[in-house]
């Protein structure tokens, strides 16, 4: 019986031993290299040294846990292993299809509180699994980094839309300044104002969109790993 085993594997990822270095590991190497983008392949062998440094990570965290709980690397992989009835493939599987029900089936109207928080707690475990299997699949890992670089730069676009009111307080003239603009300085500042709101919009509907893009890419190339 294996099911100890996953249940505490996913205490053990959902904890701060694992969720503070991972987290720290992808966010400076997104901030330090800025190459995750989803067009960008001009870096290949950069994201293949990141990829190395991940795997070392993940596999000495994994490596410390089974030795904390004293189990063997056989014990690990048959809790991992798609033919267990309670193995982390799958629960993928069942967290993977929850969630699509919740988003393309389910209507909001009809959502209520206890809906809304199993899906969170499989978006939880769908994350969790992306960071150990993303050690083990190049592809996994760079679908991942790209996901969280776009993830990013959209929360910073929405704390500044959020702090400004959508357009950053350096466009909005002082009142000393308002009362010494010409009537053509007024009309070239609100021109400014406008193409701030629809650039800032534009852009924050591409990130939204790029995304729910990457999202979709990440599960379908764990969904191709796990059947394999």
């Amino acid at each position: 019986d294996c099911s100890w085993v996953f249940d505490s594997l996913v205490g053990f990822l959902q904890g701060p031993i694992w969720n503070a270095p991972i987290l720290t590991f992808i966010e400076q190497k997104i901030f330090k290299f800025l190459l995750f983008e989803p067009a960008n392949t001009e870096h290949e062998d950069e994201y293949k040294k990141i990829f190395e440094e991940y795997k070392d990570l993940v596999d000495s965290m994994l490596g410390s846990y089974m030795e904390d709980i004293g189990i063997t690397p056989e014990q690990f992989e048959n809790a991992c292993s798609k033919d267990s009835t309670e193995g982390l493939k799958i629960r993928f599987h069942q967290s993977m299809e929850s969630s699509f029900r919740h988003h393309y089936i389910n209507d909001d109207d009809d959502d209520d509180k206890d809906d809304k928080d199993n899906n969170n707690n499989n978006n939880n475990l769908q994350t969790l699994f992306e960071q150990v299997w993303a050690a083990n699949d190049y592809e996994i890992f760079k679908r991942m980094m790209i996901q969280k670089n776009l993830e990013l730069q959209l929360q910073a676009l929405e704390m500044i839309q959020q702090r400004y009111g959508i357009t950053p307080q350096s466009f909005l003239p002082s009142d000393g300044e308002e009362s010494l603009q010409t009537e053509e300085e007024a009309h070239s500042s609100t021109l400014e104002l406008e193409q701030s709101l629809v650039s800032s919009s534009e852009e924050h509907d591409r990130l939204e969109a790029e995304c729910k893009r990457e999202k979709e890419n990440l599960h379908t190339v764990l969904q191709h790993t796990i059947d394999l």
